[in-house]
């Protein structure tokens, strides 16, 4: 086998089977005794193929799960609205308190037990000001509207002059990312 490893190229199926059957021989009680290169490399090709095959699986399988997700993401928004109506703050020395009053429509058949998602404000030069992570657990009739006020609390910085009524509040924007929707049975 040193023979072999020493008159192979590193890239050579050879060179990567004995290596990895030497790998796995170190690490359990198989013995190396009666083993001819043809056993290993016979071995080290099914490994191979498992491999390879675990990997095809694993890639498929996340693959779907993504494809699941962004076709989720792109349902979820046609059955839930959640529009940011406005944005008020409340200032003190150390302390900001941003308010964010929140529409939640159900555009549905069904009632809505639960909805969670995350809010991301950012300023108008592209900064991200707050994310903020959401779960409305109020039910939600059919076909209806409601309005629900979030409030936050954020520390000041020292130096920090920021007010979400700075002049340029209207390149400003908050995007609401719908999450999870939970219907009642």
């Amino acid at each position: 086998m040193q023979d072999i490893l020493r008159m192979d190229s590193p890239d050579s199926t050879a060179y990567k089977g004995i290596k990895q059957y030497l790998l796995v021989v170190a690490f359990t009680e198989e013995k190396l005794d009666g083993k001819t290169y043809r056993d290993i490399l016979e071995l080290y090709q099914l490994w191979d193929i498992q491999d390879k095959t675990r990997r095809v699986r694993v890639e498929s399988q996340a693959e779907l799960e993504e494809e699941e997700n962004r076709k989720r993401s792109e349902e979820l928004p046609k059955v839930v609205d959640v529009s940011l109506r406005e944005i008020t703050a409340q200032y003190t020395d150390s302390i900001v308190q941003f308010h964010y009053s929140i529409a939640i429509s159900n555009k549905s058949g069904r009632k809505v037990k639960a909805i969670s998602g995350y809010l991301q404000q950012f300023t108008a030069t592209g900064g991200t000001v707050l994310p903020l992570s959401f779960t409305f657990k109020e039910p939600l009739l059919p076909r209806k509207t409601r309005t629900e006020v979030v409030s936050t609390l954020e520390k000041k910085i020292s130096g920090w002059n920021r007010s979400p009524f700075s002049a340029g509040r209207s390149k400003e924007k908050v995007i609401w990312k719908l999450e999870a929707i939970d219907f009642e049975e």
